[in-house]
């Protein structure tokens, strides 16, 4: 209740899956920042499939930990989201796994869906299915009930307006 009042009085807005008042933009140290900028261009061109951390090191070549160090900022700051401990995706990405989720549920009678159904629509993979999947379920956006899932919000609630 206390952030639905901060939020409808803009007092706070709501920045993906984090919140910050209005005039706040988190910043990258300068360094992370340059990293990034080398790194966001290879999870986006994996778009649904981004890299692993791993893989992004050897592309790169540098340190796992440096990576990871510098993903760890990325998704605090809110440019990207860490959907396993080796995988982040950038929202953009999220959304249209999202929309497909959506429009899964919407097209069955139950208003529910599948990992399987999920995974054949998205083509991403069973172990990568699970983990998108279950970062929904944290995030909010489905709820897993037995052997499927069903929409509790929408991506715009959970990740923003597009």
């Amino acid at each position: 209740h206390a952030l639905q009042s901060l939020l409808s009085t803009k007092r706070i807005v709501r920045d993906g899956s984090t919140f910050r008042r209005p005039t706040h933009r988190p910043k990258l140290p300068p360094a992370d920042a340059k990293l990034w900028d080398r790194m966001r261009p290879l999870i986006d061109e994996g778009a649904t499939r981004p890299p692993r951390v791993g893989e992004l090191a050897e592309q790169l070549r540098l340190p796992v930990q440096s990576i990871q160090g510098t993903l760890d900022r990325v998704c605090t700051a809110g440019e990207a989201y860490r959907v396993a401990p080796n995988r982040c995706y950038l929202r953009v990405h999220l959304r249209a796994l999202a929309d497909i989720a959506q429009q899964l549920a919407e097209a069955s009678a139950d208003a529910s869906f599948s990992a399987v159904a999920f995974k054949d629509t998205t083509g991403i993979g069973r172990n990568l299915t699970i983990e998108v999947l279950e970062f929904f379920d944290r995030a909010g956006l489905t709820k897993r009930r037995g052997n499927s899932r069903s929409m509790v919000a929408t991506a715009d609630d959970v990740f923003g307006a597009a």
